[in-house]
């Protein structure tokens, strides 16, 4: 009884080349989605800063994505859009999915950051010359994108551990890699403890180079 208690380090060290494609399966998904939700973040951003039907469809999407669960988005994705025809591989549904629920953080953090430079800065602009979307482009969104750098350093970890929902539509990423190993052997704490500190130590590198960039943007500002 006491040895099937007993935890397996053992076990944990053999296996762990069996998590380099996991991993790398993991970062594809974090970078695509990543780069995907801040690009979208961005024109939500503008159009909830927008008025008319553009300001009410962006709110009611922004709504949407952020209180509706995440696992039921991706359910939706990888279940509902075959039935309009639409047909994509789980590594592209978990990446839209992902990307589109991220991106309404995105577009949030953004649009605190815009808001928050300084009217007298727009004002500026336009008193050079600038047309309204000059000043945008040019003297605003450097600011809010710099003064976003924080907030979104956090949600692109918080993107890194959503991307183990999607091994529930079969993407053999960290946690569907641990699932399958624990199914071999029986040994789920062990692998519970091995997906525990990946996402730690991936988490922490990019904790550290988030925090560096940051420092850096001080720096030049």
């Amino acid at each position: 009884m006491n040895a099937h208690l007993r935890f397996d380090l053992d076990y944990i060290l053999r296996h762990l080349p069996d998590f380099g494609p996991a991993i790398w399966m993991a970062v594809q998904i974090l970078v695509l989605a990543s780069a995907i939700a801040l690009i979208w973040g961005i024109f939500l951003a503008l159009a909830r800063l927008g008025r008319g039907p553009v300001y009410w469809a962006a709110t009611g999407y922004i709504e949407l994505f952020r209180n509706t669960p995440l696992l039921v988005q991706i359910y939706f994705a990888f279940f509902g859009l075959p039935v309009f025809g639409i047909f994509l591989s789980p590594f592209a549904t978990g990446v839209l999915a992902l990307a589109a629920q991220h991106g309404a953080f995105f577009a949030e953090i953004l649009r605190g950051t815009i808001q928050s430079v300084q009217a007298q800065q727009r004002e500026a602009g336009l008193a050079l010359g600038m047309m309204p979307n000059q000043a945008m482009r040019y003297v605003i969104l450097p600011q809010a994108f710099r003064d976003a750098i924080p907030a979104s350093g956090n949600q692109v970890v918080l993107l890194l551990q959503d991307t183990a929902l999607v091994s529930t539509i079969g993407v053999y990423e960290i946690t569907k890699t641990a699932y399958t190993l624990a199914e071999r052997s029986a040994a789920s704490f062990e692998m519970f403890v091995a997906i525990g500190v990946i996402y730690l130590v991936i988490s922490g590198l990019m904790s550290i180079t988030l925090r560096g960039i940051e420092s850096a943007y001080r720096i030049v500002r």
